[in-house]
């Protein structure tokens, strides 16, 4: 019998039963309890805050998409020159025209207009800007020496292609209402 005592004592060692807390602490314990339930009791935050209005939530997502449009752009810039192996495969390239692809689907979810093109828009101009303008060094990021020449065409036009062929099947989404 006192091994056994000897064991429950070791099991509840460093743990406060509620007949070993001192008054006090039996109360904090229950005002915890109390205060979670409480808590689950509250509404959840999208049960609290107003719904935006349609329109607007459309045009945040829109920047957001945008702003998305810019972050593939400079990715697909810094990679365009990337080798494996030794052996130059355009996986920027590929995987810039899968996102904008992407990018396009969830803006036309969203807007029937011009603006849907705004992400492949921002990656256009990103690509412009930070491949083609030489910097303060007169250094140009995507050069088109004949050693690299082929993956900056690739880049171009691997990052438009899977966007307009969505576009001109028809398969874009039509916008939420």
């Amino acid at each position: 019998m006192a091994a056994k005592k000897g064991r429950s004592r070791k099991k509840n060692r460093g743990r406060a039963t509620p007949a070993s807390m001192a008054p006090a602490n039996r109360a904090a314990a229950a005002s915890t309890t109390a205060a979670t339930r409480d808590r689950d009791a509250r509404p959840s935050v999208s049960e609290r805050l107003p719904a935006l209005d349609p329109e607007l939530r459309n045009r945040l997502l829109l920047a957001l998409l945008t702003l998305d449009g810019l972050v593939v752009g400079l990715l697909g810039v810094a990679f365009t020159y990337q080798r494996f192996g030794g052996v130059a495969i355009p996986v920027a390239a590929l995987l810039a025209g899968l996102a904008n692809a992407a990018l396009l689907w969830l803006a036309a979810g969203h807007t029937s207009s011009g603006w849907r093109w705004a992400p492949l828009g921002a990656w256009g101009l990103v690509v412009l800007v930070a491949g083609a303008v030489p910097g303060p060094g007169g250094n140009v990021v995507l050069s088109t020496s004949p050693n690299y020449l082929v993956q900056t065409l690739l880049l171009l036009v691997l990052g438009v292609a899977p966007a307009v062929v969505l576009s001109r099947t028809g398969r874009l989404p039509d916008p939420e209402a």
